[in-house]
């Protein structure tokens, strides 16, 4: 949930709004925490029904929503049952084995440090690597790791944490080996900075708020890179997230039209809806490739339940080994 605190009004909304979602006048005045269970009272448990809302559609024209339904980073699985992610029960897997992820959703100090720390060596975009073959980041996206064990790591350059250079390792021992701080599995890209990992932390559901940057998308490129910049993305991640809606609304458009009501998560074997899937399938691979940094990959829980076993175990600090 989420409780608003401006001079007029006082007023409480569902988890999956968050504060950079809403107008400016408001979002300062913001606080986000999470809602206790009757048992736990720092981590909420979900039945696959209640985790996936798409009561946030409302807002907008359907016939427009549709377009852009699949925007956030998703894999497939089954048999998550009341777990926050989705358990491989074929396996003899249990939601026990998973500890759930930290909740950095009120941790606006560290948002906050994060996103003022400076990259050296971020990464640009100037192309559109879903319609051109030979288009690449500047500096070049790494290249010759193991993209199973990759890892993408922050070397940084005084005690205080203020600048840091962004480097790939083949494996997190190496990383660890070089003095890095892993951020996120797989290799470095245009979402690696610390700034886009405080924007993952802020917005839980980016589905939902990348709706209506994905719309605005369709009008104008520029004004869709500006939406999701609001949500608190450097430029260059909001460009492949903006290039990713476009893709979207070209690939699955129809597919998100018969379905659009389908909860994020179908139960209760938990898997994609169709939508989702198109976007895995038709966007997601470039999307990783170029932006890096995922929720999944920096250890996030998302609106969306993932496998288990495909969620990063990382802990997250403004400034590692200095307190």
């Amino acid at each position: 949930y989420i409780e608003l605190q401006s001079s007029s009004e006082s007023t409480r909304l569902p988890r999956r709004y968050t504060a950079a979602t809403l107008p400016h006048d408001t979002r300062a005045h913001a606080e986000i925490f999470r809602r206790p269970t009757d048992t736990d009272h720092t981590a909420p448990v979900r039945s696959c029904n209640q985790h996936n809302s798409v009561g946030s559609m409302r807002g907008l024209p359907v016939t427009v929503t549709l377009l852009l339904a699949a925007v956030s980073r998703l894999t497939s699985g089954s048999g998550c049952g009341d777990c926050w992610c989705v358990v491989n029960t074929t396996n003899g897997d249990q939601c026990t084995d998973y500890p759930e992820p930290m909740d950095y959703a009120g941790a606006v100090e560290l948002q906050t440090t994060l996103a003022g720390q400076t990259p050296l060596n971020p990464f640009d975009l100037e192309c559109d690597p879903y319609h051109d073959d030979a288009c690449n980041t500047v500096p070049a996206l790494p290249v010759g790791f193991d993209k199973d064990t990759a890892v993408c790591g922050y070397i940084y350059g005084d005690e205080e944490c203020s600048e840091y250079t962004m480097v790939t390792y083949n494996t997190t021992d190496d990383a660890e080996a070089a003095g890095a701080t892993v951020t996120h599995t797989g290799s470095c890209g245009l979402c690696s900075t610390t700034q886009d990992l405080a924007s993952y932390m802020a917005v839980f559901d980016m589905t939902s708020a990348g709706k209506a940057c994905g719309v605005k998308s369709l009008l104008s490129f520029d004004r869709g890179v500006k939406c999701y910049m609001d949500l608190g993305l450097t430029e260059p991640c909001a460009r492949i997230w903006t290039y990713d809606s476009l893709k979207d609304s070209e690939v699955c458009k129809w597919t998100c039209a018969k379905g659009w009501s389908d909860p994020y998560n179908v139960p209760p074997s938990c898997e994609l809806n169709d939508c989702l899937q198109c976007d895995e399938d038709q966007a997601g691979p470039l999307f990783q490739q170029f932006g890096g940094r995922t929720r999944r990959r920096s250890g996030l829980e998302s609106a969306i339940q993932r496998p288990c076993e495909t969620v990063a175990v990382l802990a997250h600090e403004a400034c590692p080994g200095h307190r």
